[in-house]
This record gives structure tokens, C-alpha cells and sequence, in this order.
């Protein structure tokens, strides 16, 4: 009784915690966060699409509900933002880089209509989705280690920078991060593959470069030998198209100039019109690599440290959350390698998924020995030891 007591005790001391941290993200969000602007005018076209109504909405309700000093930095603190705020048809131009997160603006819709304004819906949506990561690493870890163990470990995971910064933004990025976390637990850890997987497609609606982390984990279901989670290849090839398919229609519906056009808006001049016909090559592309926000960018961030607990999970055991970090770094790699923009934001879910699956092995009975060693099974045949989750362990025969 006296265990279940102090575990109860730990869950509301770190929910509490939890809440706090919140709250206060709510209380002071990141200042100079231009997307805010683009993803109030995008709530708002979806009643009108006037560029001149869609401009004074947005500009109205930032000079409303931020500070001065914020208004002040989104609307002079560069060229391309003064541009903006005084010419609506620049500013309209580039909405359609924000609109191809339709779920995300639709919970910030969803605030609006509870009464709150898009600035607050905004930095709601962002506190609670960090709130849900919390308290799914926590219980993630909790299956695994001892719960004071969990209890610090998530606690310091969700102090960390890159924790903090995203749920204080006013952008997708921790909804994409919680999704991303909550479907791989349902998937791999509850064994809900149905929910998990579902959620998981529904990532894409939030940001669509999840697609890249959908595709992993699609095929990783697809070899798992894990007959809990194992997926036919078939349905995992339905739904991989499914995710392509919904990812094509976003870019289409939203009017997306391209990745060729984003390439040029972030790496040539943000101030160009964006529906102009760019190219990409392999000029632009090291240009990319080598401009401070590409490479240098990720060697500052909290890339390294990350990556190296990522590796540490990966190595530890054989076992789904060796497959759970591995898929997170290639993840990574691949998002990278792709779009050679760094910013510790982007790959909050791949952070927070390596520092999990780094946790749950630290109380695997066989993480400190061989994956594989060689044993006698009750029949007398060698066997080996496979361990086919952080929990089990069977023998099998050779």
C-alpha cells in the first residue's frame, strides 16, 4: 500500500511540476516568432481570403496581444518584415508555406471558437502538446525503470533547451513532436497498433516532412519479428501510399510554391516572390550545407549530445527500442540530408524518442552483456538468447 501510496505521491508531484512548467510557457512565450503572424492570417482565410482583410486581421491581433517590444521586432527588425507589414499582397504571398499544416492551424481555429484569440490558441496549443510529452515519457519510462528513476529522467528531458523552446513557440512544432511520441508509444510500447498507426498517418496533417518518420516506422512493422506489433507488408505498403497521398494533397490544396521555391526563400532571399519558378542545384544545395543555418547551425545545437544518446539506446540491447532509436536517427539524417536547415526545434520528436529508449534500457536485465549469447535450451540444442523486447527474453533454438 505504502508503494502504491509513494508512487501516486511521484506522479502528482511530477504532474504538478509538469503543469507548472506549462503554464508558464502559456505566461511568457518565445518573443520574435514570425510564423504567428502567417498562422493567424491562415486561421482567418478560412472564412475570407482577401489579402488586404487577411493582412490587418493578423497585424491587428498581434499589435493586441503580444508586446510592444514583440511588435515591434516582427514588424521592423528586417527588411523583409518591414516589406511585409506594409504591403498585404507580400505578405499574402507567403501563407501558403504555413498552410500545409491544416491540423495544426484547425486547433488553433478550435481555441478561437472556445473564445480565446489566435495568439493565446497558438501558445496553448504549443504548452499542451509539451505537457502530453511529459507525461508520455514519464509513463513510458515508468514501465521500465524505477519510478524515481523515470521521475528524474523526464523531468530533466522536459528542462532541457530544445523542451523548453518548443513550448514556448508559436509554431507546429511541439504538436508534430507530441504526435510523433504518442503514436510510437501506442505502436510499440501498448502494443495499440491500430490508434498508434492512426495517429502516426495523421502526423503528416501537422507537418508534412513526418512523412519521412511514418515511412521508417512503417517499415520497420513490416520486418519486425515481434508478432505484437508486426504489420503485413501489404498494409504497411496501403498506408505508406495513403501518407504520400495525403502529403501530395496538402501541397496541392494549399496552393505549396515547391521545395525549390522554399529552398530559395530560406537560403537565397526570403524577399523574392515565392511563385516564381526556382531551381535547385547542387551549388545552392552546398551553399545550403555550408550557410549558417545548415551545418554549423547543427554542430552549435544540441544535435551531438542528442545523437550520441540516441546511439545509446541504439546499441545497448536488441530490442524494439533499439528499432525505435535507429529509426529516430535516420529520421534525422534523412530530414537533414534532405533540407539542410538546422534548428533544435525540427527535431524535438527525434530528441525526446532518443532519450526515452536511452532511459528504458538502463534497467534491461541483459543491457550490460552480449545481444546475443550462446545458452543450452532444455532440449539439450544450442540456442541463442534473443531479447524481442526491454521486458522478455526467449531462447531460440538453432
Amino acid at each position: 500500500m505504502n508503494i502504491r501510496w509513494n508512487s501516486a505521491a511521484i506522479l502528482i508531484t511530477y504532474c504538478l511540476l509538469l503543469g507548472l512548467l506549462s503554464f508558464l510557457a502559456i505566461r511568457s512565450p518565445k518573443q520574435g516568432t514570425w510564423d504567428i503572424l502567417e498562422y493567424i492570417a491562415n486561421v482567418e482565410a478560412q472564412h475570407d481570403t482577401d489579402f488586404l482583410h487577411l493582412h490587418n486581421y493578423a497585424y491587428r491581433q498581434l499589435a493586441l496581444h503580444t508586446s510592444a517590444a514583440n511588435y515591434f521586432d516582427l514588424t521592423q527588425s528586417s527588411e523583409y518584415r518591414r516589406k511585409c507589414a506594409n504591403d498585404a499582397v507580400l505578405f499574402g504571398s507567403g501563407l501558403p508555406y504555413y498552410s500545409i499544416r491544416p491540423l495544426y492551424i484547425a486547433t488553433i481555429e478550435l481555441g478561437t471558437k472556445l473564445g480565446a484569440n489566435p495568439v493565446l490558441g497558438a501558445s496553448v496549443v504549443a504548452a499542451v502538446s509539451y505537457f502530453v510529452i511529459g507525461l508520455v515519457a514519464f509513463l513510458w519510462m515508468r514501465h521500465h525503470v524505477p519510478i524515481w528513476i523515470a521521475f528524474a529522467a523526464s523531468l530533466l528531458l522536459m528542462l532541457s533547451y530544445p523542451l523548453l523552446l518548443i513550448g514556448r513557440l508559436y509554431t507546429p512544432d511541439a504538436l508534430a513532436a507530441c504526435i510523433m511520441v504518442l503514436a510510437t508509444y501506442l505502436i510499440f510500447e501498448r502494443g495499440n497498433l491500430l490508434p498508434g498507426l492512426a495517429v502516426l498517418v495523421a502526423s503528416v496533417y501537422v507537418r508534412t516532412d513526418a512523412a519521412i518518420y511514418v515511412g521508417f516506422v512503417l517499415l520497420l512493422l513490416a520486418i519486425v519479428k515481434d508478432k505484437r506489433i508486426s504489420l503485413r507488408r501489404s498494409h504497411a505498403f496501403v498506408l505508406l501510399v495513403i501518407t504520400v497521398a495525403s502529403v501530395l494533397a496538402i501541397n496541392h490544396f494549399s496552393g505549396n510554391y515547391g521545395f525549390a521555391s522554399l529552398m530559395h526563400n530560406q537560403f537565397v532571399n526570403e524577399s523574392d516572390p515565392p511563385d516564381f519558378s526556382y531551381s535547385v542545384n547542387l551549388a545552392l544545395y552546398l551553399k545550403a550545407l555550408a550557410s549558417p543555418l545548415g551545418v554549423p547551425a547543427a554542430l552549435r545545437g544540441y544535435a551531438l549530445l542528442f545523437l550520441l544518446v540516441g546511439f545509446f539506446a541504439a546499441v545497448r540491447v536488441r530490442s524494439t527500442l533499439r528499432d525505435i532509436a535507429i529509426a529516430a536517427i535516420l529520421t534525422a539524417f534523412a530530414h537533414f540530408m534532405i533540407f539542410p536547415y538546422f534548428h533544435d526545434r525540427l527535431f524535438a520528436g527525434q530528441y525526446i524518442l532518443f532519450a526515452i529508449t536511452a532511459v528504458c534500457t538502463l534497467n534491461c536485465p541483459l543491457a550490460s552483456i552480449a545481444t546475443r549469447t550462446n545458452s543450452t535450451d532444455t532440449t539439450g540444442y544450442p540456442s541463442t538468447v534473443e531479447i524481442t523486447s526491454a521486458r522478455s527474453v526467449r531462447a531460440v533454438p538453432q
